[in-house]
């Protein structure tokens, strides 16, 4: 008896024993994926074009080379994207899988098809009933008032009153186009007025002496956060402008935060007499993602910026409660 229970006990333990170097082996996989997302550099790349015609230009970004690669290319209406695993594209990995499944399933419907079709052979054709009843179906359509030959078919003809209002309606339909991509215009100028306005007066509450020093560590993480995604190598040109240059110069302001870390061999240059947005811009970098998780824990935990959230928050929620008041 004691034996049984000794082998009994044995083989429980090596069950567990096993378990735990699966357990194990897959803690182990997970801490190796974890150190190489965080400390194996993300590269990207990108060429943007912006001019008259349109904006278009192609953007990718890798990871361990071949393992992970996303790339993009938009332009004009049109975008495309794919993604691939280990050099594999996935899209066209799952259209061939879907392909196999509608051939399955079209030769499954073939063969069944097949099989009842020979039950039904009565029905063709040469049926002499079926003869009888097209033949029967089959009679002469004669317009009431005389015969087909004497009163042939002839299509109205409008007069010109009637193609006076249609092309009366047609720049009707032109202006009503032509109105809202007017309008759309203008929503579009005055959205980007109200963002600038939204950053500036955010600007302000984070220079206000109660949220300076949040307003500090935001800025020197932050700082440290752009300079570190920030293009190892750009090179190209960007010339922007608004129809109204105080709008251009609110841009420009914003813009500055950033300009201490742009390269020289980007030139933005800002155009107070027109409204203007060209740019031809390629660049090249890379980032790591334990710098980015560093920064932003270094932000988020700070007594300072979470004092600044608390605000914020209460803010918008009291900002929601009187909307909902009136």
């Amino acid at each position: 008896m004691p034996e049984i229970l000794l082998s009994v006990l044995g083989v429980i333990g090596h069950i567990l024993l096993s378990i735990l170097k699966v357990v194990l082996i897959i803690l182990l996989v997970i801490l190796i994926l974890i150190l190489l997302l965080l400390f194996t550099p993300f590269a990207y790349r990108a060429d943007l074009h912006r001019h008259e015609e349109g904006f278009h230009g192609t953007a990718g970004l890798s990871w361990l080379g071949f393992v992970f690669r996303l790339r993009a290319r938009f332009g004009n209406g049109s975008n495309d994207l794919e993604l691939y695993l280990f050099g594999i594209p996935l899209r066209k990995l799952i259209r061939r899988i879907r392909e196999r499944k509608n051939r399955g399933r079209s030769g499954k419907t073939a063969k069944s098809g097949g099989r009842t079709g020979g039950a039904v052979k009565s029905g063709g054709s040469g049926d002499p009933a079926v003869k009888r009843y097209a033949g029967a179906k089959k009679k002469p359509t004669v317009p009431p008032g005389g015969t087909g030959r004497d009163q042939p078919t002839v299509p109205p003809v409008g007069t010109g009153k009637g193609h006076s209002d249609r092309t009366s309606g047609q720049s009707h339909e032109k202006t009503a186009e032509s109105g809202p991509r007017k309008q759309g215009g203008s929503d579009s100028r005055s959205k980007i007025k109200e963002v600038c306005g939204k950053i500036k007066d955010g600007i302000g509450i984070l220079r206000s002496d109660e949220y300076r020093p949040a307003f500090e560590v935001i800025k020197q993480h932050g700082l440290k956060i752009v300079r570190h995604i920030f293009p190892r190598k750009i090179e190209g040109s960007v010339v922007f402008g608004f129809e109204d240059p105080s709008v251009t110069g609110k841009a420009l302001g914003v813009l500055s935060w950033i300009l201490p870390v742009i390269p020289e061999e980007l030139r933005i240059v800002p155009d107070f007499t027109e409204e203007k947005l060209e740019a031809d811009v390629k660049m090249r970098g890379h980032f790591f993602a334990a710098v980015l998780l560093k920064e932003g824990l270094m932000i988020l935990l700070n007594q300072e910026v979470k004092k600044l959230i608390r605000a914020v928050l209460s803010g918008q929620s009291g900002s929601s409660e009187k909307k909902t008041e009136h």
